[in-house]
C-alpha cells in the first residue's frame, strides 16, 4: 500500500514564519525609515540639489506604493515564497544599480527598480502578519524591529560613507539583502491550510468599511508625512544648531519603539478605539508644540511625541484591516495606501508654506488627523453594530 503526505505547510505563527517576515518586512521598507540618510547619501555622492534628490525618493517611494496595489490583488492566488524571491531580487537589482549610479538619471532608474522589489516585499510581510492570530501584536513587534534597525543604520551611516562613500552604503545593504534570500524557505507559501483565508473561494469585502479603512489610513500617513518631513526644517529655521536638530530625530526613534512595543504588549484587551483616541491627543499636542517658540527642549518633545503617537497606533490600523479580509489583500492595500500618503503630504503642505512661517504644518497635520479619527471610529462603530445585528 502506499501512503502519501501532505505537503508540509508553515504556520504563520510560528517563529520562523514571523522572524523571516520581519526580515523580509524590514529590508522592503528599509529605504523609507533611513530616508534622512539615504538622503545625504545620494545628495552627496552626486551633487544634487533638494529638488533632484526629492525626485529621485518619489521614484523610489511612488513605485513602492503602485507595487504594493498590484500585489494586493495577487496575495491571495500567488506563492508567498516566489513572490519573495521576485521582489529581493528586483531590490538587489536595484541596491546594486544605486551602487554603480554616477548621475541623476541613472540613479532615477535604480531607485525605480528598487521600489518595486520593496512593494513586492513589504506586502508579502504584511499579508503574514495580517493573518496571524495577533495582528495587532505582530505589526506592533515588526515596526520595534524596524525601527530599532534604521537607529542603528542612521547611526553608522555618516562613517560608512566616510569610508567608502555611498558605493560601501549601498554594498552593505545589498549583502542583507543577499542574505535575506537564504531565509525564503522559513515563509509560508500561503495562508495555510488550517486558516480561513485558505479557502479557494474569495469571500466579498465590506466595501464601505474597507473604503473607510483606506480614508483613514491615506489621511493618518499624510498628516505624519507632511509633518516629519518638515521637523528638521522647522528647527533649523528657529535656529537650532544641528547637533541639537540631530539629537532631537534620535531621540525620536526611542519614542517610537516605545510606542510600537506598548501596541504588541498591550494588544486589543482594551479594544481598538480607545489607544488610537489617546495616540490623537498625543500626536495633536506634539503639533501644537510646534506652534510655539522652537528651542531644543521643546523640538525634542514635539519629535518624541510625534513618533510616539505614530507607531502605537500603526498597528491598531493594521490590524483593523487585516480583520476585514482574511485573504490579506485588504492589507495589503493598505500599505499602499499609506505609503501613497507619506508621500503625498509633504509636497502638498510644501506649496501651502510661505516664507519661513511653518504654523501651516501644524495646523494641517492637526486636520488630517481629526479626519482620520472620524473615519476610524465611523468604521469601528459599523463594524460594532453589523457583530451585534448577526448575533441576534
Amino acid at each position: 500500500m502506499v501512503t502519501t503526505t501532505k505537503p508540509e505547510v508553515t504556520d504563520l505563527n510560528s517563529l520562523r514564519s514571523l522572524v523571516a517576515a520581519n526580515y523580509l518586512g524590514t529590508i522592503g521598507a528599509l529605504t523609507i525609515v533611513i530616508l534622512p540618510g539615504i538622503v545625504g547619501v545620494i545628495a552627496e555622492s552626486l551633487q544634487l540639489n533638494p529638488g533632484q534628490v526629492g525626485i529621485v525618493m518619489s521614484a523610489d517611494i511612488v513605485t513602492m506604493a503602485l507595487a504594493m496595489g498590484v500585489a494586493a490583488f495577487l496575495i491571495h492566488k500567488w506563492n508567498w515564497r516566489v513572490m519573495a524571491v521576485i521582489g529581493l531580487a528586483f531590490l538587489l537589482l536595484g541596491t546594486v544599480a544605486s551602487i554603480g549610479a554616477n548621475s541623476f538619471e541613472s540613479m532615477i532608474l535604480a531607485r525605480f527598480i528598487a521600489g518595486i522589489g520593496e512593494g513586492i516585499a513589504v506586502s508579502v510581510a504584511f499579508a503574514i502578519f495580517g493573518g496571524t492570530r495577533n495582528p495587532d501584536r505582530e505589526f506592533g513587534v515588526y515596526l520595534v524591529v524596524i525601527l530599532s534597525v534604521a537607529a542603528t543604520f542612521l547611526y553608522f551611516i555618516p562613517a560608512i560613507l566616510d569610508m567608502g562613500g555611498k558605493s560601501w552604503v549601498f554594498a552593505l545593504i545589498a549583502i542583507i539583502i543577499v542574505i535575506n534570500f537564504l531565509f525564503v524557505s522559513w515563509l509560508p507559501a500561503s495562508h495555510g491550510e488550517d486558516h480561513p483565508a485558505s479557502s479557494p473561494v474569495v469571500q466579498p469585502l465590506p466595501y464601505l468599511l474597507v473604503a473607510l479603512g483606506l480614508a483613514t489610513v491615506f489621511f493618518y500617513f499624510m498628516a505624519q508625512g507632511e509633518a516629519w518631513a518638515f521637523m528638521e526644517r522647522i528647527a533649523d529655521a528657529a535656529g537650532l544648531p544641528g547637533e541639537t536638530i540631530g539629537a532631537g530625530l534620535a531621540l525620536s526613534n526611542i519614542g517610537g519603539i516605545v510606542g510600537a512595543l506598548i501596541a504588541a504588549v498591550v494588544n486589543i484587551r482594551f479594544g481598538r478605539a480607545l489607544p488610537i483616541i489617546i495616540s490623537a491627543i498625543i500626536s495633536i499636542a506634539g503639533l501644537l508644540v510646534l506652534l510655539g517658540e522652537i528651542n531644543g527642549l521643546r523640538f525634542g518633545l514635539a519629535t518624541i511625541l510625534y513618533l510616539f503617537a505614530w507607531n502605537l497606533t500603526q498597528p491598531y490600523f493594521s490590524g483593523i484591516m487585516a480583520e476585514l479580509d482574511p485573504k490579506g489583500r485588504v492589507v495589503v492595500m493598505m500599505g499602499a495606501v499609506q505609503t501613497a500618503g507619506l508621500g503625498l503630504g509633504p509636497g502638498i503642505v510644501g506649496s501651502m508654506i510661505q516664507g519661513g512661517d511653518f504654523s501651516v504644518v501644524s495646523y494641517f497635520g492637526i486636520g488630517l488627523i481629526l479626519l482620520s479619527l472620524i473615519t476610524v471610529l465611523s468604521l469601528l462603530a459599523i463594524k460594532q453594530q453589523r457583530t451585534n445585528g448577526q448575533k441576534h
